[in-house]
């Protein structure tokens, strides 16, 4: 199965319900528990839900009807995309547990797909991506799994919308000691990302965010881009740049 998403949330909103029944299925099969997360076939219809809200707010021009926020807003929140956003990621949280407790590789891939189908909207309509960690890691797997230029040229202008959309604290990358962090593991996956798209150009407007956002990382990026360049056997306009760019993050200096 193609995993790379849909943008459209019709699509989006078949693709987690067909998930959600498989699911449902292997865990009456399997009588399996989970006893801190809701059912799948449960999980399932408040996806359905939430993608069809998501539908009837973006054909409404972006405007959110009081009872379609399915939590209260805090006073001081005025940022209901990401209060929507975190209760989409939280139900496709616990569905992907299920997955990954069933042994469901193909579904847990899916759904991981579907978590950048609905952060994607929330950057898109301008809302803030919260909680983070869970659309880098699936943003991480979906690039893994990704082929094809044309492919990945996309989604390589996905990241852009996403890192945009990150909390500030996040973008502000202020604690630089975690090298798990959402922000670094973010822009190395578009490093990556736009390296395999053999786009001169979109390797270029990367990697002059990663020398610019994460200095300290650039030259090991650079020098491990090196070395794939031989591993993987990349066309000499693709090695042309990623040699450029460590060069410049490996400056000569005079003895």
């Amino acid at each position: 199965m193609n995993h790379e998403p849909d943008w459209t949330l019709h699509e989006t909103e078949a693709r987690v319900r067909r998930s959600a029944a498989a699911i449902e299925r292997a865990r009456q099969q399997h009588a399996a528990r989970l006893p801190d997360a809701p059912p799948p076939d449960l999980l399932g219809r408040a996806l359905g839900q939430y993608f069809a809200i998501l539908q009837r707010i973006e054909a409404d021009g972006g405007r959110i009807p009081a009872d379609e926020t399915p939590d209260p807003l805090p006073e001081t929140d005025e940022d209901e995309y990401g209060v929507l956003c975190d209760y989409g990621l939280r139900l496709l949280g616990d569905l992907i547990r299920w997955a990954v407790e069933l042994d469901l590789e193909e579904e847990r891939r899916e759904l991981e797909a579907m978590v950048v189908a609905a952060a994607l909207w929330t950057a898109r309509m301008g809302g803030t991506i919260r909680p983070p960690e869970p659309v880098v890691n699936a943003v991480a797997h979906l690039a893994n799994t990704t082929t094809g230029t044309e492919a990945l040229r996309r989604l390589s202008q996905v990241m852009y919308d996403l890192a945009a959309a990150m909390p500030e604290e996040i973008r502000a990358d202020r604690d630089r000691s975690d090298p798990g962090r959402p922000w670094r593991v973010l822009m190395l996956n578009h490093g990556i990302i736009a390296t395999r798209s053999h786009d001169p150009a979109e390797m270029e407007a990367v990697f002059d965010r990663i020398l610019a956002l994460l200095p300290e990382d650039a030259p090991g990026f650079f020098a491990e881009g090196m070395e794939q360049m031989d591993i993987v056997g990349y066309p000499d306009h693709v090695r042309e740049v990623m040699q450029r760019y460590y060069e410049l993050s490996h400056p000569r200096t005079l003895h």
